[in-house]
């Protein structure tokens, strides 16, 4: 989840930006996982595309946004910590699909996402997941699959 303080609020003109909209200049996280960043274009009145970046916490955000009419998912990047991605810094990689699975041999199974990246490096959450030990994997994102525009006829 991110966070704001009301100090972030952004007073802008109405004629710019719908009412049950807010602008903010910071939104920050106090978590120290994974979260998700998504560039979507949504078919406007004219046929055209606007573009919006999404800051995702919740794979289940990510799917709905997938079903949207008129909308085309152009990329979406795991930001992923250092623990997770077995480097010394936060990266953001670019996601080819998500699974999500369990991990059988525990007395209270645990659910794992396995995330595939574009470049064919795996990275699981939680982070000590073995993508040959997990059980019940299904495919909840897919890059290939999700990147057509859906038409609202």
């Amino acid at each position: 989840m991110f966070c704001t303080t009301e100090n972030a609020k952004m007073e802008i003109h109405s004629a710019l930006m719908p009412s049950e909209q807010h602008v903010w200049s910071y939104v920050f996280s106090e978590l120290n996982t994974y979260w998700l960043h998504v560039v979507i274009g949504i078919k406007n009145q004219e046929g055209l595309y606007d573009y919006r970046a999404y800051f995702l916490t919740e794979i289940d955000d990510l799917v709905t946004l997938t079903k949207r009419p008129g909308t085309t998912i152009y990329e979406v990047g795991l930001v992923s910590p250092s623990y997770m991605n077995g480097t010394d810094n936060w990266q953001m990689d670019l996601l080819e699909a998500i699974a999500e699975g369990r991990e059988p041999d525990t007395e209270y199974p645990e659910h794992y996402y396995v995330f595939e990246l574009r470049d064919g490096k795996q990275y699981t959450y939680p982070a000590d997941g073995n993508t040959s030990t997990l059980k019940d994997l299904k495919t909840v994102y897919n890059y290939r699959y999700s990147n057509s525009v859906k038409d609202d006829n």
